[in-house]
């Protein structure tokens, strides 16, 4: 088993575990973004300039640098009002501001793009299913572009590790938590998801993590200090999106393992 999904709500507790689950593994797990970008560096010829970025993109998203991994993410706070969701980013950054720079991003994009035509994903019938569902999404612009990005990144990552069976990975945020940030947001729930279930075919081992929804509010009400992560107005919405995921978790057609985290994690660790 090379792969392991971590699925639940927001503020759970999916980061705090994975985590976890990382420190105890006796195989090297590595960051779902690297593998990508470690498969793109060998199997392709670049120019001089393309190759630095591609090393670049691949040190910052390795595991030798995580205590700077804090610096290197455009933080800002997430919230949902009236149905749409809405970010609000805090000033970049003078690290960021460098790489910016360098336009990695761009290059990064680049990347997606020549990964997605080697593994064929725009054939890939649960692919189209999503994407054409987040187009159909009444949310900003800047949203679709981050769910495509992470379902492609998803998908990618799966058909690089059924393939390298020797590459171990962890995720707090896989296909299934994409899925149902778009099953969330849709307005045809009940097709979206039937149609998703015909073409849906989960890889690895599967864990859902269950929180008591105080320890929730408490997370969520440390991010709103941190002025980061997905902040929840109030309880009455934890509810309403605790109600909603059971419902979401009885649809999916997926098998999967429980896992319950009862109290909040050491102090200096972030349960997100």
């Amino acid at each position: 088993m090379n792969y392991i999904e971590l699925f639940g709500l927001s503020g759970a507790g999916k980061s705090f575990f994975k985590r976890e689950l990382e420190k105890k593994s006796k195989n090297n797990n590595q960051q779902y973004k690297y593998i990508i970008l470690k498969n793109f560096y060998f199997s392709n010829n670049q120019l001089d300039l393309s190759k630095i970025k591609t090393i670049l993109l691949l040190l910052i998203n390795s595991n030798i640098v995580n205590f700077l991994k804090p610096h290197m993410r455009s933080q800002g706070t997430i919230k949902q009002n009236n149905g749409l969701i809405t970010f609000k980013k805090k000033k970049r950054g003078i690290f960021l501001r460098i790489l910016d720079l360098l336009n990695l991003d761009d290059h990064y994009e680049r990347i997606l793009n020549n990964q997605k035509k080697r593994y064929q994903i725009n054939s890939n019938k649960l692919y189209d299913i999503i994407k054409k569902e987040i187009k159909m999404l009444n949310q900003k612009k800047f949203l679709k572009q981050k769910l495509n990005r992470w379902i492609l990144e998803n998908m990618i990552t799966i058909e690089i590790l059924k393939r390298n069976q020797n590459i171990y990975c962890v995720v707090d945020e896989g296909i299934l938590q994409r899925i149902y940030i778009v099953y969330s947001l849709s307005n045809k729930k009940n097709l979206f998801i039937n149609n998703v279930n015909k073409y849906l075919d989960p890889y690895g081992k599967i864990i859902f993590i269950n929180t008591n929804l105080n320890k929730i509010m408490e997370v969520s009400k440390k991010r709103t200090k941190l002025g980061e992560g997905y902040i929840y107005n109030d309880m009455s919405e934890i509810i309403r999106v605790k109600k909603e995921f059971s419902i979401f978790k009885k649809k999916i057609k997926i098998h999967y393992v429980s896992k319950t985290i009862n109290g909040m994690p050491p102090k200096g660790k972030k349960l997100s």
